[in-house]
């Protein structure tokens, strides 16, 4: 579905057709129906705890293994954050390194899918305890 969304998204005012050999028509798409396939960023919907599996300290994406989600999600951690946050992800990558736990707690928006799906998380904070 978003490959068939491609061309609108270059021009909003394209509409696809899909129809049979005689003409029937089967679905349309245009700028609404790519508006439903667009990401949404929202607050996390449960507590993400979890650890780092991979993380590149010059951009500040990574991957984490969500314990809820059972399965690594993306996220971006901004590069301005202290460097205790920043620390303790590269802690958890190290921890898993070695086949220990190195459980972390993010404060984090998700951005998802229009299936509601995870696609990414932005971290706005990481912890080594539960946030309150």
């Amino acid at each position: 579905m978003d490959e068939v969304h491609r061309p609108i998204r270059q021009d909003r005012a394209i509409t696809l057709a899909v129809t049979r050999p005689r003409g029937e028509e089967l679905a349309t798409f245009d700028s609404e129906t790519l508006l439903y396939l667009q990401p949404s960023t929202v607050p996390a919907t449960h507590e993400i705890s979890g650890n780092v599996t991979k993380y590149n300290s010059l951009t500040g994406w990574g991957e984490f293994f969500d314990i809820i989600e059972r399965r690594t999600v993306s996220f971006n951690i901004d590069l301005s954050s202290s460097e205790q946050q920043k620390s303790l992800i590269t802690w958890s990558l190290h921890e898993n390194n070695m086949r220990r736990s190195g459980l972390l707690y993010l404060n984090a928006d998700a951005i998802i899918t229009s299936t509601g799906q995870i696609r990414r998380y932005i971290v706005r904070g990481v912890s080594d305890a539960p946030f309150r």
